[in-house]
């Protein structure tokens, strides 16, 4: 924590920073657990019709 926080704003940021730091690399883990995504294929002829 830092020594001096001047106002709220700078208190939810540090808050905030210090949640975030614990609960975004197990949510990260629990993500890599489940696998990945997979690849669908996918056709693009939106490109086609803006040209005519």
């Amino acid at each position: 924590m830092p020594e001096t926080i001047d106002n709220r704003r700078d208190a939810d940021v540090f808050r905030f920073r210090e949640k975030a730091s614990t609960l975004i690399p197990e949510i990260i883990k629990a993500n890599k657990d489940k696998g990945g995504q997979e690849k669908k294929e996918s056709k693009c002829v939106g490109w086609m019709l803006s040209r005519y």
